[in-house]
């Protein structure tokens, strides 16, 4: 704004003199047509002065509206940045829990396989010593009770011979026997084991999954919160 056109705002027409100092009725007629000229003057001062402020008026709405659409436009631009963080974030906190998920999935996976690993050569163990361990201790005992000196008096040793060959095939198919149901109630006992084995670790896996469901639903309640207070 020119300080050129505030000039006629500060301006003031004095009245003419013999305004103030004669009454109405003792003025000339060169000091009516004074007056008039200097009624005019005022008029199209006054006129002036009431444009300017209408120009002003208008000019401060105009920049109240440019001022409130800026901002309004920066708001919305504000909203939008934050908005995008906030699925960012959001976008960073699953791809964390999946990556935690996986990590737990591997380690729970060969946790599982190294138990089932163990469990199948403990039962192999057992299965390749107890049935063979406790077949030979029953053949060397019946070598020491078949030895000739154990034969009965009234009975010749091919006879006896013959009787410790039957009674030797009679146990060691006996015996087959018996360390083939031995292994197979080892193997359902274990094999129950190993099914409790992978509950316990399912519901491992489950407790899990519950926990991170809780831990992205509280990240996310938070983002919520802290949306609500901008």
């Amino acid at each position: 704004m020119s300080p050129y056109s505030l000039d006629f705002t500060r301006q003031e027409i004095p009245p003419p003199e013999f305004v103030l100092t004669k009454p109405d009725i003792q003025w000339s007629e060169e000091e009516k047509n004074m007056y008039k000229e200097y009624e005019r003057n005022m008029k199209d001062l006054s006129d002036k002065k009431e444009k300017y402020k209408r120009t002003l008026e208008i000019e401060m709405k105009k920049l109240q509206e440019s001022i409130k659409d800026a901002t309004e436009k920066f708001d919305k631009t504000l909203m939008t940045l934050y908005e995008r963080k906030l699925k960012c974030t959001v976008a960073i906190y699953q791809e964390e829990l999946k990556i935690t998920y996986l990590a737990d999935s591997v380690l729970t996976v060969e946790e599982m396989n190294n138990q089932e690993r163990e469990l199948r050569l403990k039962l192999e163990r057992m299965l390749a010593h107890k049935a063979p361990d406790g077949f030979s201790q029953m053949l060397k005992a019946m070598e020491e009770l078949d030895a000739p000196e154990n034969m009965p008096e009234e009975i010749n040793l091919s006879i006896w011979e013959r009787f410790c060959f039957v009674r030797k095939t009679k146990v060691e198919s006996e015996q087959t026997k018996v360390a083939s149901m031995e292994a197979r109630s080892m193997v359902h006992k274990y094999i129950i084991q190993l099914e409790w084995e992978h509950r316990v670790l399912n519901k491992k896996i489950e407790d899990s999954n519950d926990k991170k469901r809780d831990i992205k639903m509280f990240r996310l309640t938070e983002e919520q919160q802290d949306m609500r207070v901008i």
